[in-house]
């Protein structure tokens, strides 16, 4: 049985098709579900087709050279409410029934989650920084700046951030940055329960924006 890093419905449509004022969604959109197995293979099977304005029969004929890399399809996410865009697509088959459900699927070779929609860029993309979480290492990193005291009637709790870490690279700069999860901002918040965890992280900021397959490098070294 396939596990699956990643399982959600949604909708989806091409990532250039216009979406009207107020709309979640263009009307071209197609319900569908997203899912990432554990080895990073990335499929889109949708309850419909997404037709093509270049050319509508490559929406049920073409093949995987009839997409061009600037064809992204942008998602948003009916459980987590987040938004995906898929890049680098090819078909990996379909169906067209004058009577019945017609469907496709696609495979794409990146995939990017956030919590907002994607602007409508061109192609290629350029980011300007990438975040690896140091889950796991955090026993190397001695992490320990969470100090607690407790009486019969209080408990005290104080969190001095370490001071970040910053080196120079010869192609930009790589931070450690650290921080504290499990509590929102705010004063007399009152709960029955709470959990503090200091985390770590690291950053890459390259000198130039770099593109995807390069900060994908990037984060191998990492």
């Amino acid at each position: 049985m396939k596990k699956y890093i990643l399982e959600d419905h949604g909708y989806f449509w091409w990532h250039d098709a216009p979406i009207q004022e107020g709309h979640l969604a263009p009307d071209s959109s197609v319900t569908g579900v997203l899912r990432i197995e554990e080895d990073g293979s990335i499929e889109l099977e949708l309850d419909g087709i997404l037709w093509r304005d270049d050319n509508p029969m490559h929406s049920v004929f073409g093949n995987d050279t009839a997409i061009s890399p600037e064809k992204c399809i942008q998602g948003l996410f009916k459980g987590s409410n987040k938004s995906v865009l898929l890049i680098d697509i090819f078909k990996n088959g379909g169906m067209l029934r004058t009577k019945g459900i017609s469907y496709e699927k696609y495979q794409a070779l990146n995939c990017l989650v956030g919590d907002f929609p994607f602007p409508r860029l061109g192609y290629p993309l350029k980011f300007c920084k990438l975040t690896v979480d140091m889950k796991g290492f955090h026993e190397w990193l001695r992490l320990g700046s969470i100090k607690s005291n407790r009486t019969k009637s209080r408990i005290f709790t104080k969190y001095n951030a370490p001071k970040d870490i910053s080196y120079n690279l010869e192609d930009g700069k790589l931070s450690i940055i650290y921080g504290i999860s499990g509590l929102f901002f705010g004063n007399d918040i009152r709960r029955s329960s709470l959990t503090l965890s200091e985390r770590a992280s690291i950053n890459y900021a390259p000198t130039k924006s770099a593109t995807l397959d390069r900060m994908k490098t990037q984060g191998n070294r990492a």
